[in-house]
């Protein structure tokens, strides 16, 4: 039977490797405008071409150095606790 996750705000390092950063698969959805230069030239803005697309969390974080799953993620729980 598998070992239940903790919840990733009580994690401090990777249980496997002693790592310290984590990730979260997400699924993107959406559409966006890419623009470029009709002369092939440097200059036209993509910042915003990502604003458009639905983000989901899935609901594992995986240590960033050896894959392994570490903790449980709750979106709307951990976001704010990872944001810059």
């Amino acid at each position: 039977m598998a070992t239940k996750l903790p919840p990733i705000q009580l994690v401090k390092e990777c249980p496997h490797c002693g790592g310290d950063q984590f990730y979260v698969m997400q699924r993107y959805t959406g559409r966006g405008q890419y623009h470029r230069k009709l002369d092939g030239s440097e200059g036209a803005s993509n910042g915003l071409m990502h604003d458009c697309l639905i983000v989901k969390a899935e609901k594992t974080a995986f240590c960033s150095d050896c894959n392994q799953a570490i903790g449980r993620w709750d979106q709307e729980a951990d976001e704010s606790a990872y944001s810059n």
